[in-house]
């Protein structure tokens, strides 16, 4: 899907944090950046297999990865990111340490079921 040839129409772009983005969005236009999600490949993963499970991360997640601090989101975000999967209807998970090892063992694993 999509359009051929568009990366090499558009180039490599600029990555940008998407906290930054939002505040950025915010005070040049005074209104809260808006996300749009093309749901017809959220439908194609669930047919294709079982329905997405989010991973956050747990009380044990490393202060520091690869020689730099890890980042954790404040309480009130990861709380709204996480009541915004539950009205979705997806269901959520707490690793014990970093959700991206829970994440790995997950698709490792046949028989690993969240707690």
């Amino acid at each position: 899907m999509g359009i051929k040839g568009i990366y090499a129409e558009l180039g490599p772009g600029q990555r940008v944090s998407l906290a930054k983005l939002a505040s950025e969005t915010l005070e040049k236009s005074g209104r809260p950046l808006r996300i749009a999600v093309d749901i017809s490949i959220w439908q194609f993963q669930v047919q294709a297999a079982q329905e997405p499970i989010f991973v956050f991360d747990g009380p044990r997640k490393p202060v520091f990865k690869r020689n730099k601090r890890s980042t954790q989101g404040d309480r009130t975000s990861t709380a709204l990111a996480r009541r915004l999967v539950k009205l979705f209807g997806f269901q959520t998970h707490d690793a014990p340490g970093e959700a991206e090892a829970e994440c790995a063992l997950c698709s490792s694993t046949a028989s690993w079921t969240p707690s």
